[in-house]
């Protein structure tokens, strides 16, 4: 959770951009992706 958090709004505060980025909600953008499963073992779960 920590890194998750560490590597998302901190940076865009710097940027000065917290207002459409650095949240996992709807209307924001999409810079972060969740996967169900390694694409480094299969590259069709993505």
């Amino acid at each position: 959770m920590g890194a998750l958090q560490a590597g998302t709004l901190p940076p865009v505060r710097f940027l000065g951009k917290h207002e459409q980025q650095g949240t996992v909600e709807m209307g924001r953008f999409a810079d972060l992706v969740l996967l169900d499963a390694n694409p480094l073992e299969d590259i069709r779960t993505t």
